[in-house]
């Protein structure tokens, strides 16, 4: 089995920390105007706006206790990418995070689907038109036969997977390169890509 530790989504756990701490005051407020009758309509949409989002996350987590658990995990585990070696199929690459000596898979993808390694900036460059230090992972693979297809895709057949936070170039490549290594360790070889930023699997069987 190999394995990589991937960096901690620092502000993305803030913010997902601050945003959950405003959704629950205002869940508290709108409870307390139904009870005095005050903005009954409004309070009501805002709750039942709030119950089909964690409806949403909950079904996407696998259910409540998943969701719940995976709340002070994505926060304060260990992140880590694990594929198996070489074998007979090749297996998968499995995301989670490691907390208190129990591991919890997030997501799977087969290793034979995988397709490229790349990393690029995001919006925030596009818009300024200078690098603004939001340059993160993507890890292209198959769509499984299972799923359904976007409605908008950019690359017909394939999903993206994005691994790690946003950062500097230079910690981003780090992390792209730790991920080509972790895939050719596992039987997975990847070639670079014309642009230098990218590891492309040439054939997939």
């Amino acid at each position: 089995m190999a394995e990589i530790t991937l960096p901690r989504h620092r502000l993305g756990t803030l913010w997902v920390l601050t945003l959950s701490t405003i959704v629950a005051v205002f869940c508290v407020l709108a409870v307390v105007d139904l009870v005095h009758g005050d903005a009954v309509l409004p309070s009501v949409a805002w709750l039942a706006l709030v119950a089909l989002a964690l409806r949403a996350s909950c079904r996407e987590a696998g259910g409540t206790r998943a969701y719940a658990a995976n709340i002070p995990g994505e926060a304060l585990g260990r992140q880590f990418a694990e594929a198996s070696v070489t074998g007979e199929p090749p297996g998968e690459l499995r995301l989670g995070y490691e907390l208190r000596d129990r591991r919890t898979i997030r997501r799977t993808i087969r290793l034979r689907a995988i397709r490229s390694v790349e990393w690029s900036t995001g919006q925030a460059t596009a818009m300024a038109g200078r690098d603004r230090g939001d340059w993160s992972v993507a890890l292209w693979h198959d769509r499984p036969a299972d799923a359904e297809p976007e409605r908008w895709e950019s690359r017909p057949g394939q999903e993206i997977c994005v691994v790690g936070p946003q950062g500097r170039r230079e910690d981003t490549e780090a992390l792209g390169l730790a991920l080509v290594a972790l895939f050719r360790e596992a039987g997975i070889p990847l070639t670079q890509g014309e642009t230098g930023a990218n590891y492309v699997r040439e054939s997939v069987g």
